[in-house]
């Protein structure tokens, strides 16, 4: 008999006697819609039990083919304020033409759940690129510490964030 003892993203979730141990690769049901994929089997040896094997079973959440995770639905405005001039708003559950919008009115939209903020983007400061170098200089070497800085820089300036090599 085999007692295994499997932890489903880190925490153990599972204890029971078994008469076969699953395969990494396998999936897993715990109960509902709960599923994971076996990533580590690991026989324990040092501990002797004449009843039962322990073995510890790694597994990471997945979701079954059959039930996809639901995407987080995009925020989408419910109403609009509209706005003509500084001294008059209306509240209304439609957006406004091009017309309106020609002839002075704004507006802005109301949401139920607001869109989640993008994250701030913000080159690295020197300080930061140093202590990076710092951890990878030992794969990298004293002699291109330069073309390390300059390769950051060149991917900020990239990505639109950074003021390019020095």
């Amino acid at each position: 008999m085999i007692k295994p003892h499997i932890f489903l993203d880190g925490e153990r979730r599972y204890e029971a006697s078994m008469h076969a141990v699953p395969r990494v690769g396998d999936t897993l049901r715990f109960h509902g819609e709960i599923y994971g994929k076996v990533t580590e089997v690991i026989w324990c040896l040092d501990e002797n039990n004449l009843k039962e094997q322990r073995v510890n079973i790694r597994v990471e959440s997945e979701f079954p083919s059959s039930t996809p995770p639901r995407p987080e639905p995009e925020a989408e405005p419910v109403a609009w304020i509209h706005c003509q001039g500084e001294d008059y708003e209306e509240l209304h559950t439609w957006s406004l033409t091009p017309e309106c919008v020609s002839v002075g009115w704004t507006q802005y939209p109301l949401y139920r759940h607001p869109p989640k903020p993008e994250p701030a983007r913000k080159p690295m400061t020197d300080e930061e690129m140093e202590k990076q170098y710092e951890i990878d200089k030992e794969y990298f070497g004293e002699s291109v510490m330069r073309a390390f800085y300059n390769g950051v820089r060149f991917a900020e300036k990239h990505h639109g964030i950074g003021r390019g090599m020095e």
